[in-house]
């Protein structure tokens, strides 16, 4: 890989916009193979991570939608539609997510197959990645004859695909897996874990070009090491000194269920150790399909064998499986991936308000129902009192406006105007938005620096 960095691609720039209004951090979750449990085989849901939803599984396309065998899903960077590929099909099918993170309508993007010798091939759906700086989706496949197996652009009028790296007698470059991804700063490459020919190879985005592989995994991979790592599958993370590190989950040779993640500086080609230390590594227990990186929080969520779910801290300190508290059956396949919906429309944190009129109008937070902290829901203040939603104590009389209200003093006027004083006191243990023992951090204040993914066109 070192004799290969001086022909890489500088990174592309990635149009910075402004995020779009309040919009709903959500996990969409697609699952298979479930057979013996119809109401979730063959469905993708969606697992809002805030709001008074959070962690809650709810039906977002099924079998009614054309789904039937849903195998790979991800969410477009620039346009926030979700993309789920249909083996039964062929077909690549677009979600619009709309107010709230439900739907907002579906079409047919385009069909996996292409014609070789007078045969046309449907190929497997098996990893899809969205190339950050164009927005072209690309697809891997290994399954089935030579001509099926490969790296595939889908084209822009929905036409069906391109084949960009084909399968070779002489390389298996994927004879048994193609896990794809894309460095998010984009630098020109296809990041391929390759199954069985065990490597991390790079191929030139553009045309294809094989580029090598990176030697530092191949230097403690097997069969280079007797006990090493075999069955990469890769995604990434910002790194510590700027960029974006390759973090690779594979194997550990003689065991059945171990994978742990090790770290790369694909730039340097130079190997960092395991997440989150060498001397106390994470220990995945399923084999992974695929993963999500939730860019507010850095959690990652990984979709993996028997329906398990992952939730992974964003420090790499620990690690659960969703899928019990979710309800989801412990069987079958699944896939994750990380949404950020547009909810200008919905009211995530319940307080009569719009999360749209809340940020443009009103100021307030659209996660936190009392904005001011007075005891007085922004929507009532707004809606029935007239109080200002962001100044606890609007006539500046050094009673806040939820005392003056509840003890039937005006709020507008200075000093205490009522005879009486009424206080009303809850002993109950503070609200949450999560469920069982889940963390939810929906009472954070507004930042627009949270930058959560792009505008609508």
């Amino acid at each position: 890989m070192k004799r290969i960095l001086g022909i890489l691609a500088a990174a592309a720039a990635v149009a910075g916009a402004p995020p779009a209004a309040a919009q709903v951090r959500q996990l969409f979750v697609c699952l298979r193979d479930a057979v013996s449990h119809p109401g979730h085989n063959d469905r993708v849901f969606r697992v809002p991570l805030e709001g008074p939803q959070a962690y809650t599984l709810i039906e977002f396309a099924g079998p009614s939608d054309g789904i039937s065998i849903p195998a790979v899903i991800a969410v477009h960077p620039r346009t926030g539609r979700l993309y789920v590929g249909n083996i039964g099909t062929g077909k690549l099918l677009e979600f619009e997510i709309g107010a709230g993170g439900g739907r907002a309508g579906m079409r047919e993007y385009g069909v996996f197959r292409f014609e070789f010798g007078g045969v046309t091939y449907e190929p497997h759906f098996f990893s899809i990645a969205i190339r950050p700086s164009d927005g072209r989706i690309y697809l891997g496949s290994f399954y089935g004859h030579r001509e099926m197996k490969g790296i595939f652009i889908m084209r822009e009028d929905g036409t069906g695909a391109d084949r960009l790296v084909r399968e070779r007698a002489s390389d298996f470059y994927f004879y048994d897996e193609c896990w794809i991804d894309f460095d998010p700063g984009d630098d020109g490459v296809v990041y391929a874990g390759t199954g069985f020919e065990n490597h991390l190879r790079i191929f030139d985005a553009d045309d294809g070009t094989d580029l090598g592989f990176l030697e530092s995994y191949d230097g403690i991979a097997y069969p280079a090491v007797a006990d090493g790592w075999y069955l990469p599958h890769q995604f990434f993370i910002p790194g510590a000194g700027g960029g974006h590190e390759l973090v690779a989950c594979a194997y550990r040779r003689g065991g059945a269920a171990n994978r742990y993640l090790l770290r790369f500086d694909p730039r340097a080609d130079e190997f960092l150790g395991m997440l989150p230390s060498d001397s106390s590594p994470l220990w995945v227990g399923s084999n992974i399909f695929d993963f999500a990186r939730d860019a507010e929080t850095g959690a990652v969520y990984a979709g993996a064998f028997y329906g398990m779910v992952y939730e992974i801290a964003a420090d790499f300190g620990s690690i659960a499986d969703l899928a019990p508290a979710l309800g989801i059956p412990q069987q079958g396949q699944s896939r994750v991936a990380v949404s950020y919906g547009w909810s200008d429309g919905a009211d995530t944190d319940g307080d009569g308000l719009t999360d749209g009129d809340e940020l443009t109008l009103h100021g307030t937070d659209p996660f936190d129902p009392d904005s001011d902290g007075d005891g007085v829901s922004d929507g009532d203040e707004v809606l029935i009192h007239g109080t200002d939603p962001l100044d606890a104590d609007t006539d500046g009389d050094g009673f806040s406006d939820g005392l003056e209200i509840a003890g039937g003093s005006c709020p507008f006027t200075p000093g205490w105007t009522a005879a009486r004083m009424a206080f009303r006191v809850s002993f109950g243990p503070a609200g949450s938005s999560g469920a069982g023992s889940f963390s939810v951090d929906a009472g954070r204040p507004w930042d627009a620096r949270r930058g959560y993914g792009w505008p609508v066109p």
